[in-house]
């Protein structure tokens, strides 16, 4: 039976074999050991493009989420530019297939179309949603070079399901419906023999719609953007649900409104203004914040503006695509052990989009098609070493 409640009140307290020895043990450990070559000091390392990803079909107009799976080395790409989830090999940095089956770029405009959000379930399903608010489950083929929609599960919405994340404590998928009114959030038991929908969240206060939601499992709740409360454009949080009370507290932000969203190490979250708060006049900034009590742990001025953000344990950084940064789109990369902002990479001003493999610590961002590239692809950033 599903249930839909509102969203209970503001947090009140935000403070929380054995081998037998070689004979020649001793002449084997006496030969001296080559000492590792020093790295030239004049040497540095720069992120830039290093390969793009043709996608077949029509060019690449318009998309959504970037999901990356490091342990089957697979990149699940929204492309309503096509209508289907793009599936690329992140080894070969090769486009795969395409599962179809979803509305693509309607004359209404993405917030009816789709896909929008996608995230693997185990290893062989991806779970992504569509633009009629529906989430399309995809069972994978065993290769995991296509696959075929096997349910549709509708959420009830009047527009398109946007964002989704997974819980792999409860086997749960949360699916935000972020243009309806008010936004909700349902919770989808991802249970083979009877995925349905066991509860849903009324966020009456979000009066800006939803965003980015992800999994805690420090906190053991979901974590959602909420870009704007009560109609106050610098009233913003972070909403928290429960998964098994079905409550919903909140983490205030400061003048801050976030659209991506990312956990990373220490309990760490980073957050970042979006095109919204940059055109509301409020500081072109990320943040770095606790995720017990939203305390701010370092501040970011350099890149703002990000739809989507990675956080890449390969590497120990995080990356936003930076779509509305100020003087044009960028992909930002900030150091998670230090907090100091590494570099801004020029992509651009529709380049919301951004995955990282763990593997191989190469980064996927899309990049719409221009004037300048008329069919737009999925560009592979890197380090690498100059001097």
């Amino acid at each position: 039976m599903s249930h839909r409640r509102a969203d209970s009140t503001r947090r009140k307290n935000m403070s929380r074999l054995q081998l037998e020895p070689l004979e020649r043990r001793e002449v084997l450990s006496s030969l001296p050991v080559p000492a590792p070559l020093p790295v030239p000091a004049s040497l540095t390392s720069q992120y830039q493009l290093v390969a793009t990803i043709r996608l077949p079909g029509n060019p690449l107009t318009s998309f959504d989420i970037s999901y990356v799976d490091s342990t089957t080395h697979r990149l699940y790409f929204a492309d309503r530019s096509n209508a289907g989830v793009d599936i690329i090999d992140t080894r070969t940095n090769t486009f795969l297939g395409r599962v179809g089956g979803f509305v693509g770029l309607p004359p209404g405009g993405k917030e009816v179309g789709g896909p929008n959000g996608v995230v693997a379930v185990g290893n062989n399903e991806v779970w992504a949603s569509d633009g009629d608010s529906t989430i399309k489950v995809i069972k994978l083929n065993a290769d995991r070079t296509g696959g075929k929609v096997v349910q549709t599960i509708s959420t009830g919405g009047k527009d398109r399901v946007d964002e989704v994340a997974y819980d792999p404590r409860d086997h749960l998928v949360a699916a935000v419906n972020n243009n309806d009114s008010p936004p909700f959030v349902s919770l989808i038991s991802t249970n083979h023999n009877n995925r349905h929908i066991v509860a849903q969240l009324s966020i009456t206060s979000a009066t800006g719609g939803l965003e980015q939601p992800l999994w805690d499992p420090g906190l053991g709740k979901f974590l959602v953007s909420v870009p704007e409360l009560n109609h106050d454009p610098s009233y913003n949080a972070i909403a928290e649900i429960d998964p098994r009370t079905f409550t919903v507290t909140y983490l205030p932000l400061n003048g801050l409104q976030p659209s991506g969203l990312v956990l990373g190490p220490n309990q760490e979250l980073l957050v970042s203004n979006n095109d919204g708060g940059i055109a509301a006049g409020l500081p072109a900034r990320s943040e770095i914040i606790s995720a017990f009590d939203g305390h701010v742990i370092a501040t970011i001025p350099q890149v703002a503006g990000a739809d989507e953000e990675w956080y890449n344990p390969g590497d120990n950084h995080y990356y936003e695509a930076a779509l509305a940064q100020p003087g044009g789109g960028v992909l930002g990369i900030i150091d998670a052990n230090t907090h100091a902002w590494i570099q801004n990479v020029p992509t651009s001003s529709g380049s919301s989009s951004v995955a990282a493999d763990s593997s191989n610590n190469e980064i996927f961002v899309a990049l719409p098609a221009s004037a300048s590239d008329p069919q737009g692809g999925i560009g592979v950033y890197q380090a690498v070493l100059h001097g």
